[in-house]
């Protein structure tokens, strides 16, 4: 997936994010964003659906991460002898 983020040239003020799916038949997914800090929003939506298409790095054990889909999760931690 490619992704883009640049201001809407029919309505003025708005922002749009596109997603391009070479691998699937050049779907394309349109995300508009208006109103109060619309670019702000539209980048930081694209940066995010770019981050998530990133191979992420592998976390030690017992650490904690954020992630959007689960609120809060954490590895398994070893166990005592």
């Amino acid at each position: 997936m490619d992704w883009s983020c640049f201001a809407e040239e029919l309505y003025v003020g708005d922002w749009r994010v596109e997603g391009r799916d070479h691998e699937n038949q050049g779907q394309v997914y349109v995300a508009i964003f208006s109103g109060p800090k619309a670019r702000e929003r539209a980048e930081e939506y694209a940066d995010w659906k770019i981050s998530k298409e990133q191979p992420r790095p592998r976390l030690q054990q017992g650490q904690l991460t954020r992630d959007p889909d689960n609120i809060m999760s954490r590895t398994p931690l070893a166990t005592r002898d």
